[in-house]
């Protein structure tokens, strides 16, 4: 038994320790042979950037970490906004092609990657191929994908030339469509427009996919924060995610995102690079928070309250904004909001304390959008005495022309007749009569010229957020001025009087 016993610890040791050895002289040699500039210079001249990296080092599981990578814009041929960093990557060769001088991939971890790109460069976002040998990059073996097992028509045989061999290469887009499996983790993306501002910016990414039997890659992907434009911000987008298998298209459905605190879930699909970057979405709003969902569409209106539900639909292409066509609509429920100025206004004016805080029965806003131009179908505010409404195009460049009514019942208009007289006519609403007025300007400088057709005074300005202030903004109440008592009279218990500043 103990002769039996002795070989085991060493059968241990000996499992042990080779790895461990292979492991320190792989480190040793990638350390002292000079291999990472090497592969610094492949990769460079493969993507025709400037590189860097911190160094290569194996891995205990059989892996090759390659540590802060960066791509140095500065005089390369990119925008100057172009950037790519990742705290490290991990790629793992498949073994057994190791004994045969080849790196197979067949896993690549990505972590902290951060990407910032301009619309015009996402299609050069991957070179056409990728060089992989040359007479001056050796040792750096022969970098192959996971083997194709479709069937291919056999090549021509070639001739020999004499002289220096052409360096071999492999399509980036092979390598990819072929990789077996890739994870991200914690990346930030963002895609800028020609003016440097931002189309979408994608953080806390954490995506894994790997290839299935029909050849496309199929995974989950987390996004802790989506901004879209310098406004709108998704949280907690969660989905589905399928990369077609000619690298052409990715697509979510199924997926889930909060929007307002409430939940948002449909599809979305991209045409990928080097083509248009082309999107399709269909989402569907439910069980938001209007106080929430305003702060999300960076609009805000701390005293907001009520439910919101909404649908869209829209496809375009990712920065363009002529390119934009889609419809959708945005219901409140039991909404109370803080009005604009210029309602809160007249409703001094008028003595109609409704307007001095809008409770509304209803509230909706129907649209479509063409050619990239928004037009506001039906806005409606509906309270027990009051509805507004107004109609007209909203153009991606903030600039407004509406044309709105102010509605009255029969109990109000028998209270303003005598003030207003032949301001009010009758509305095709049963039972209303209505003032019409006209909103010009822009989304954060508009107009209106309703006070005028009311009163006949002219305001000439800005009213502060028009369609802010409809859904937004809450106006602090004006406080009562200061009270001050006069000095006591001698003589006497008189009432003290008060004096306003």
């Amino acid at each position: 038994m103990r002769l039996l016993a002795k070989p085991i610890p060493i059968i241990v040791l000996l499992l042990v320790a080779i790895p461990l050895a292979f492991w320190v002289g792989l480190n040793f040699y990638f350390q002292t042979s000079g291999v990472s500039e090497q592969v610094r210079l492949l990769l460079s001249r493969s993507f025709g950037v400037p590189v860097t990296l911190q160094g290569i080092h194996a891995t205990p599981w059989g892996g090759l970490r390659i540590s802060k990578i960066a791509v140095d814009s500065k005089g390369a041929d990119l925008p100057k906004n172009t950037l790519f960093t990742a705290e490290s990557a991990d790629v793992y060769p498949a073994l057994l092609g190791l004994l045969r001088g080849e790196i197979t991939i067949r896993k690549i971890i990505l972590r902290s990657p951060v990407i910032q790109i301009t619309r015009s460069q996402a299609g050069t976002l991957i070179p056409d191929s990728l060089e992989i040998g040359s007479s001056n990059l050796l040792p750096v073996p022969e970098l192959k994908a996971a083997p194709d097992t479709t069937p291919s028509t056999p090549s021509p045989p070639q001739e020999k030339s004499s002289g220096f061999e052409k360096p071999q290469t492999a399509s980036v887009e092979t390598i990819l469509r072929r990789l077996p499996s890739l994870q991200i983790s914690d990346a930030t993306f963002t895609l800028l427009n020609e003016n440097d501002l931002p189309i979408i910016l994608l953080q806390g990414i954490n995506l894994g996919i790997e290839t299935s039997s029909k050849g496309d890659w199929k995974g989950v992907v987390k996004i802790d924060r989506a901004t879209v434009g310098t406004s709108l911000v998704l949280h907690e987008i969660h989905s589905p995610v399928t990369v077609s298998s000619d690298t052409s298209t990715l697509s979510l459905n199924g997926l889930d995102a909060i929007l307002g605190a409430g939940k948002l879930s449909g599809d979305f699909s991209l045409i990928l690079p080097p083509s248009a970057l082309r999107y399709h979405t269909n989402l569907h709003l439910t069980g938001a928070l209007l106080k929430q969902f305003l702060a999300d569409a960076s609009i805000g209106a701390a005293g907001a309250e009520g439910g919101v539900a909404g649908d869209l639909e829209l496809s375009g292409i990712t920065g363009s904004g002529p390119t934009m066509e889609g419809k959708g609509n945005i219901l409140c429920t039991d909404a109370v909001l803080q009005p604009a100025d210029f309602l809160r206004q007249i409703g001094q004016i008028l003595q109609i304390e409704e307007l001095q805080l809008l409770r509304l029965a209803e509230a909706k806003a129907l649209f479509n959008i063409h050619e990239g131009r928004a037009l506001i179908e039906d806005l409606t505010l509906r309270s027990d005495n009051l509805i507004l409404n107004a109609r007209g195009p909203l153009l991606l460049t903030g600039d407004l022309d509406l044309q709105a009514r102010l509605l009255f019942n029969e109990k109000l208009t028998s209270r303003i007749r005598g003030l207003l007289g032949p301001q009010l006519s009758q509305a095709p609403e049963q039972g209303y009569t209505q003032v019409s007025f006209h909103v010009t300007g822009t989304v954060n400088n508009p107009k209106t010229d309703l006070l005028e057709r009311l009163t006949g005074i002219h305001l000439g300005g800005n009213l502060g957020g028009f369609l802010q202030g409809l859904f937004g903004h809450p106006q602090a109440r004006p406080q009562a001025p200061p009270v001050t008592s006069p000095p006591p009279s001698s003589g006497g218990s008189g009432s003290s009087g008060t004096t306003h500043p």
